[in-house]
């Protein structure tokens, strides 16, 4: 069982990876706030994951590297409630971690982190891989694609493509349609 849900913004250190822009073009404006509700920073910085509220600035989680076990990296098929046509046409991927904590015998603790998707996510693996934190890229997303341009080119045919087998054989919602809470996985 999955403890804790974050939709966050992309950061390694102050360094903003990632954009949830696209929310303008897939969100109705009715729906807006309830979006930007759920949106969190997500900071790697050189000791802790962060999780602070996008737009109050108050720290949801800090999570020390200390405290990790392993983190599980997944895509998952992203669509909003009450979304644009936009969204039904054009689907989209978002990278989907697990956060295992260290400690928790059977109950272990696990928090997810989902975030639009980024080559970027290359520079965090390595920065976890130097404080001894293992990522486990279930899809193998970066022996696939080996340099930003071949990502650019084909991370999302690449999932139209296989995304239903996969999501199938991983048991991942297909597609994610807002936010649930605390999910089975």
């Amino acid at each position: 069982m999955l403890s804790e849900f974050y939709y966050s913004n992309l950061y390694m250190e102050k360094h903003k990876m990632t954009s949830a822009r696209i929310l303008i073009f897939v969100v109705p404006f009715y729906s807006w706030l309830t979006t930007y509700g759920m949106l969190y920073q997500c900071r790697f910085t050189n000791s802790r994951i962060e999780l602070v509220r996008q737009f109050t600035h108050k720290m949801a989680l800090s999570i020390p590297y200390s405290e990790i076990e392993r983190i599980e990296l997944f895509v998952i098929r992203r669509k909003w409630p009450g979304g644009s046509l936009l969204s039904m046409i054009i689907p989209y991927y978002n990278m989907d971690l697990i956060v295992h904590i260290r400690g928790q015998g059977r109950n272990e603790k696990r928090i997810e982190i989902e975030f639009p998707a980024t080559y970027a996510f290359r520079e965090i693996i390595e920065l976890l891989k130097n404080s001894h934190i293992f990522v486990d890229d279930v899809f193998g997303l970066f022996r696939r694609f080996q340099s930003s341009e071949d990502f650019k080119e084909g991370y999302a045919a690449y999932f139209d493509k296989n995304y239903d087998s996969l999501a199938y054989e991983y048991g991942l919602d297909n597609p994610r349609i807002g936010f649930s809470g605390p999910q089975e996985l």
